[in-house]
Formats: C-alpha cells, sequence, structure tokens
C-alpha cells in the first residue's frame, strides 16, 4: 500500500531519474547540458552551457498533468519545459517539448526499485536511448534560438548571446 510520504518521495524520485536521463540524452546528442547541484533550483532544472557559460535553461516535468505544465508555463513563459510524452500529447507549444520517455514507464521503475521489486523493463524503457533522438535540436531551436544579434556574434567568433 502506498501511503503519501511514499507518493511524494516516489515523484522526487522520478523527477530526479528523467532529469538525469535527459541530460544524459541531450549530452549524448552533442549538447552540454547539466544539472543545477540543488534539485530545487529556482525555476529551471537543468543548463544549456556554452563556452563555460550557461546559454539557457530549461525545466523538465515528469508528470502526465497539463495542469501541472500549464502552471509552470503561466509562471515562467520565457523557459522551454522538458516533458514526458503523456504530458506533450496535450499541448501544441513549441515551449513543450516532448522527451519521448513515457511518465507510466517512470512510475513503474520507481515503484519497482523503491519496493524491492525487479525492473526488467527499465532498460528498455527509461534509459536514454528512448529519449527522443532528436530532442537536443528541438531543444536548441526552443532554447537557444538564433537572433540578428546571435548570428553577428558567430560571424566574429563571439560566445553565444
Amino acid at each position: 500500500m502506498l501511503t503519501p510520504t511514499l507518493c511524494q518521495h516516489i515523484s522526487n524520485i522520478k523527477g530526479i531519474v528523467f532529469e538525469q536521463e535527459v541530460v544524459t540524452a541531450l549530452n549524448e546528442q552533442g549538447m552540454d547540458a547539466m544539472l543545477f547541484e540543488a534539485t530545487n533550483h529556482p525555476v529551471s532544472d537543468i543548463a544549456l552551457m556554452s563556452d563555460g557559460d550557461i546559454a539557457a535553461e530549461v525545466q523538465l516535468k515528469a508528470t502526465d498533468s497539463v495542469a501541472y505544465i500549464n502552471e509552470a508555463l503561466a509562471e515562467n513563459p520565457d523557459i522551454p519545459i522538458i516533458v514526458t510524452s503523456e504530458a506533450a500529447n496535450g499541448f501544441d507549444s513549441a515551449m513543450v517539448i516532448d522527451s519521448g520517455v513515457d511518465n507510466v514507464a517512470l512510475d513503474d521503475a520507481v515503484s519497482e526499485a523503491l519496493s524491492g521489486e525487479v525492473a526488467n523493463h527499465i532498460g528498455e524503457s527509461v534509459a536514454s536511448d528512448v529519449v527522443s533522438e532528436g530532442l537536443a535540436e528541438i531543444v536548441a531551436d526552443v532554447a537557444l534560438p538564433i537572433s540578428p544579434i546571435g548570428i553577428i556574434g558567430a560571424l566574429f567568433g563571439l560566445p553565444f548571446l
């Protein structure tokens, strides 16, 4: 039986696993992504780096709740959000990015790990290779848009503006 405390614990761990999987996938796809040290970093969860500086910040939401995502968008409309596939299906916004990871798979993997059950499907359903192959390209388009100033900076070899 799941107590409210255990449910909250599962939710927190699920979020951390999701963040780690997305950061790993983005790095494997050629981006320089990193988690913030504090798990409760304000506004965003990961940083996209350029030459050692933060070029953009992104939120991650491991949920199937459209209301939760809408709340995050309302609070920080300029920060893109990478979400689970179930949540992404409820949006037609460039600011909401489908990670390719299923919320149900995350729930199952974390619940089974905490309850001591063997989670044979973790390698198949919650691994970085499940994260959308084009995730880095989509994130770069949304979080690191090319502006006229950015193009000029690139021409002169300046860090991403």
